[in-house]
């Protein structure tokens, strides 16, 4: 009960949010610098060099551009997923909880004595994720808006 009482603490706290969103930033950055390493490591054919051109410093710096736009969608996607995971996992909990359990006490199909071992920390645990949801998603709103 009190490792649960910490951590809504913890995800509650903006300076945690954002700490959380520097973790995630970090772990994209991390994943997007793999893949661009792994597509350089990728030899061209020795019959084809690269050319210079007076256009190659315009496109690479396009490319760039694109690059991170690439990034910044990749990272929305992610940020996008991870809520509707926990979107999910609130909603699964919830029809758990009182559509599930609850029905099966109040329809006398377990003994009353078992209810809160059944149920233990099922609402505390519900309770949490969906204050989580509210701050993942409060960040994910306040996120897409700066990037508008």
């Amino acid at each position: 009960t009190q490792d649960i009482k910490q951590a809504m603490q913890q995800v509650t706290d903006p300076n945690n949010m954002t700490q959380i969103k520097e973790k995630l930033d970090t772990q994209v950055g991390a994943i997007v610098e793999q893949e661009n390493e792994n597509d350089i490591s990728s030899t061209p054919s020795p019959q084809s060099p690269p050319i210079m051109s007076p256009m190659s410093t315009e496109s690479s710096m396009s490319n760039d551009s694109v690059h991170v736009d690439m990034i910044e969608r990749q990272r929305h996607f992610i940020e996008r997923e991870l809520v509707s995971t926990e979107q999910t996992y609130v909603d699964g909990l919830n029809t758990l909880l009182h559509e599930l359990i609850q029905p099966m006490f109040d329809q006398k199909f377990v003994a009353h004595t078992h209810y809160e071992k059944i149920r233990s920390s099922l609402p505390k645990i519900y309770a949490f994720h969906q204050i989580f949801l509210a701050e993942l998603q409060q960040v994910n709103n306040v996120e897409t808006h700066r990037s508008l």
